[in-house]
């Protein structure tokens, strides 16, 4: 028989040979391509690559800390099921290191890591059993599987071939002896665990070697010695107290590491809200454990049959003929051990039964084991195992031998033969989805992965920047729109019929499956939402008329990536910008209302949904969401030492506008000046600054002039013709207000002759000539009038303090806290005066004081139920209310 050294040589070679072609080669592309997954998981993940004085040390914490690392954009719906850390950790690091060319970095450590699978098989039969034949099938079965090509040779999946490296070093550590060996072997088996949830099945693996021991000589170390240790060596068996001794030291770490998994899961995992019952929630399938046997069997048994390698799909559920089979082999197969146990070959075979293990939890992980890629953290037990019993077979002189012999053959060259088919396709993308097609046709993800690639090699649009105009726009306008059956055919797969935008959307059968496994999902929503967002993104004036007839129909490729991925805020958000695109603005509203929900600190999210209740007239809800915005932009441009953006403050600006002008809260107007005037004082002459301000002044203008603030509202609009011109709708309005001011004093002059003729009351005349004055900005005029009235009437009666306060004082914002005081004496002579309470609301509102001006208003309406202004104050109150807690958010 072949030395061990020659083996190790051998299976190095195998291994590092049938990989070489999913690197590099003679044909195109002669070097690899990004594969579907390799962007989100790994090369786009903006996580792994934080920008920041210590970039490393960031993405670090945040692989250890934060599930949603895991994909680049949706990480919180992978993440829930996928919290990984050790593995994302290796990520941050290969980015670090390998910067632009970090596919290519793990590409290398992926191979690598899969030589060290193959040896470790190999070293792993030769342990158990001390058979070097055992060992060579061991070894070239891990080397040779084509299981290993959708692990070692993607990149994004790394973390199973970690997972499987770390789990069987673990494995190997664990049988030998001393306790320095144990405690290693229980960390290594914890960082499996952290690598990919399914190596948590390698510690059931140890724990079964460590109980089927037989000799004591715990203390020696080596292959040799360790041979000599296991299955095969003499019968005294260890103590109960060293086995549990063991047991504990190699358990401990992983029982840590499962407690740390949970804690960090169950702190970052979304509440419960309505976009989870989205698509029919409650109807979903779920895989078992008998799918889950099924679905590993078959993929186990792919190098004895025709190769298909299970690439995607989400959620393999498989057929009620192999459920029952699996379920009756799993079984079985655990009995029959069980009772034979003491027999040589037993411990490997139940240790690849116990590794097994994680695969009864594959309901609450999404389905992932059903991938060849997740198969691969069993195979070096499982091949172990196979090793193992066929070397026993071919050992002996019965019946077995030949078949056994057989079978060694046939597997090891199927494997390679398999392997080295298709190796070669995992260097291009498009050749890789025809291989995943070709291995499991018919799955959506395929589908998709398809559109992917057709979306991504439509030509692109030129801008001139000359003209604004896109010179190449109708190529790819007609290569998209030639997409459009196949985006259709892909949503009507996971969507109910259906008429898109307006009936509720409910997720196939098909489509709740996929839903289920978040990196399926994701990969389905965001190929989806691509798509929908190129076709919304086309200009105008590149399509035909049969092209716009069209548009309406990409609302429904957006509402399926909504569907299968409902927890994906950049899925809602899509479908937001898609339906504005088509112009059915309510479903945008809600779409948005949703991406907002699911990403509160966007600033980009909340500003579309500001633009969108602004388009609805919902002012309220805009104004909310930009001053929710505004928070966050000023914390980002602290951060980044630069100012709000301008967009933003336009957009806040025109939200307070339009809001006052709706509600008749006067404040919002002084607010959005505050905003926008310093950018025009500072030079900001844009065409769109000039017109937000004329329509700000010309609004307020109007208001202030409806609720007879005559003089502020002269000021408004001189500002409104300053920037519209003498011959724009503000000077018109201006000159409606001068002449009915002109009116007003002609008839209040006219008034007090008569009275001073005899004909009415002088002091209400004067009272009304003073008035006037405060309405055409005459103050001091107006001053004197007041004194002269309260000289005749022998003081300031609460009537006449009244008056002065809401013309002289209120309408002036340099003079509110002097009207405050005033309504406040007025209430204190005259408490039955509720009209200087509404006023007194009024100008606490004026003076961004909301939360008493509230309580004013609600004061007042209370106690001027019989006046008409008592409805108008309970109005206002709610209004405020809403803004207060729109501020609070």
């Amino acid at each position: 028989m072949p030395s061990a050294r020659l083996l190790r040589i051998v299976v190095v070679a195998v291994a590092l040979l049938l990989h070489l072609a999913a690197h590099v080669g003679l044909g195109e592309p002669r070097v690899r391509q990004p594969l579907p997954e390799d962007r989100p998981a790994l090369l786009a993940n903006r996580a792994l690559a934080p920008e920041g004085e210590a970039p490393l040390a960031d993405a670090l914490r945040a692989a250890l800390t934060d599930p949603a690392v895991a994909w680049d954009p949706g990480g919180d719906v992978v993440g829930r099921t996928r919290f990984r850390p050790v593995a994302m950790a290796v990520f941050a690091v290969e980015r670090a290191l390998g910067g632009d060319r970090a596919g290519w970095l793990v590409g290398v450590l992926s191979l690598l890591l899969h030589v060290v699978v193959a040896l470790s098989a190999a070293g792993l039969a030769l342990d158990v059993s001390g058979s070097l034949r055992a060992s060579w099938l061991a070894g070239l079965i891990t080397a040779a599987a084509p299981v290993a090509l959708s692990a070692a040779a993607w990149p994004a999946r790394q973390p199973v071939v970690l997972a499987a490296a770390l789990g069987v070093v673990g494995i190997r550590l664990a049988l030998r002896g001393g306790i320095r060996s144990h405690i290693a072997a229980g960390v290594v088996l914890a960082c499996a665990g952290l690598a990919h949830e399914l190596a948590y099945g390698a510690t059931a693996a140890a724990a079964v070697f460590v109980l089927l021991r037989r000799n004591g000589a715990t203390q020696t170390s080596g292959s040799s010695a360790l041979a000599s240790s296991v299955i095969d060596g003499a019968p005294r068996e260890l103590g109960p107290v060293a086995r549990l001794r063991t047991l504990a030291l190699i358990g401990v770490p992983v029982v840590a590491a499962i407690v740390w998994r949970s804690v960090v899961l169950s702190s970052t995992a979304p509440g419960l809200s309505e976009l989870e019952a989205i698509g029919g929630g409650d109807g979903v399938v779920r895989p078992d454990i008998f799918d889950a046997a099924a679905g590993a069997l078959l993929t186990l048994l792919a190098p004895l049959l025709p190769t298909r390698l299970h690439l995607a799909g989400g959620p393999w559920l498989v057929g009620g003929a192999a459920r029952l089979a699996s379920g009756l082999l799993l079984v079985g197969a655990t009995y029959s051990l069980a009772r034979r146990w003491r027999a040589p070959n037993t411990a490997p075979c139940l240790a690849a039964l116990a590794f097994a293990t994680p695969l009864l939890f594959s309901a609450s992980t999404g389905g992932a084991p059903f991938h060849d890629a997740y198969a691969y953290v069993l195979l070096p037990v499982l091949a172990t195992a196979v090793g193992v019993v066929l070397a026993r077979a071919v050992r002996s002189d019965g019946a077995l031998r030949l078949p056994a012999t057989v079978a060694g053959a046939l597997l090891v060259g199927a494997s390679v033969a398999a392997t080295l088919t298709s190796a070669a396709e995992f260097r291009s993308s498009k050749a890789f989805v025809e291989l995943a097609d070709r291995g499991d046709p018919g799955s959506a993800v395929v589908e998709a992965w398809r559109l992917g690639n057709a979306v991504a090699a439509a030509p692109a649009a030129v801008l001139i920047h000359a003209t604004g105009a896109d010179e190449d726009a109708r190529p790819r306008a007609d290569a998209l729109l030639a997409l459009l059956p196949q985006a259709l055919a892909l949503a009507d797969r996971l969507l109910e019929p259906g008429v898109p935008g307006r009936d509720a959307i409910r997720l196939t059968t098909e489509g709740r499956r996929i839903a289920r496994d978040g990196a399926a999902a994701l990969s389905i929503a965001s190929v989806l939402s691509g798509y929908a967002t190129a076709v919304a993104a086309l200009p105008a004036g590149t399509l035909r008329d049969d092209d716009t007839a069209l548009l309406p129909e990409i609302i429904r490729p957006a509402e399926a990536a909504v569907a299968v991925a409902p927890q994906w805020s950049g899925a809602w958000l899509v479908l937001a910008q898609t339906c504005t695109r088509v112009g059915a603005i309510g479903a945008a509203l809600e779409a948005a209302r949703s991406a907002v929900r699911l990403d509160p600190n966007d600033v980009a999210r909340a500003e579309l949904l500001a633009r969108l209740a602004l388009r609805v007239g919902r002012t309220t809800l805009a104004v909310s969401e930009m001053e929710r915005a505004s928070v966050l932009e000023a914390a980002a441009a602290e951060d980044e030492d630069r100012l709000p953006r301008r967009a933003h403050v336009l957009l806040r600006g025109e939200a307070l506008s339009a809001d006052a002008s709706a509600s008749g809260v006067l404040v919002e107007f002084d607010w959005a000046a505050r905003l926008l005037q310093p950018r025009w004082d500072a030079g900001d002459r844009d065409r769109d600054l000039r017109t937000l301000l004329y329509n700000l002044y010309l609004r307020w203008g109007d208001a202030l002039a409806s609720l007879d603030k005559t003089a502020m509202a002269s000021l408004a609009y001189d500002r409104a013709v300053a920037l519209g011109g003498t011959g724009s709708g503000a000077a018109e309005h201006r000159g409606w207000l001068t002449r009915r001011l002109r009116r007003e004093m002609n008839e209040a002059v006219s008034a007090l002759k008569l009275a001073r003729s005899g004909e009415g009351n002088i002091a209400n005349a004067l009272l009304g000539v003073a008035i006037v004055l405060c309405r055409s900005a005459k103050w001091s005029e107006a001053d004197e009038l007041f004194e002269q009235i309260s000289r005749g009437q022998g003081g300031m009666n609460p009537a006449l303090r009244f008056a002065r306060a809401v013309h002289r004082y209120a309408a002036r914002d340099d003079e509110l806290g002097t009207a405050e005081q005033e309504f406040r004496r007025v209430l204190d002579e005259d408490s039955a005066f509720v009209s200087a309470r509404f006023e007194l609301a009024g100008v606490l509102v004026q003076s961004g004081r909301l939360e008493d001006a509230r309580r004013e208003f609600l004061r007042a309406a209370a106690e001027g139920a019989a006046y008409e202004w008592s409805a108008e104050a309970l109005q206002i109150a709610r209004h405020l209310e809403n803004l207060q807690r729109s501020s609070t958010r």
